[in-house]
């Protein structure tokens, strides 16, 4: 099973699959996208995600781009259906 968790209260720090498996950040994130292609981690917490690579491997694998939120529009009726960053 592959995850990544945030418990700021008991750790002061993230945890998760990143620091158990001494994979890279990209190496992680290349194992759950091929696991579940659609999942994205929130911005702030990828901040978190690359800051903790750099502490572990010394170096940074891979750059963040964060998606901008873009209005999708309803194919059947033409109206705002809300914001997506898909």
């Amino acid at each position: 099973m592959l995850w990544f968790t945030n418990d700021f209260e008991l750790q002061k720090e993230p945890k998760g699959f990143l620091c158990c498996s001494k994979f890279t950040l990209l190496e992680a994130r290349n194992a759950l996208k091929r696991v579940h292609p659609r999942s994205q981690p929130n911005h702030d917490f990828a901040k978190i995600l690359v800051e903790l690579d750099q502490k572990l491997h010394g170096k940074v694998s891979m750059e963040w781009q964060q998606r901008k939120p873009v209005m999708k529009i309803c194919p059947i009726c033409g109206k705002n259906a809300g914001l997506s960053s898909t």
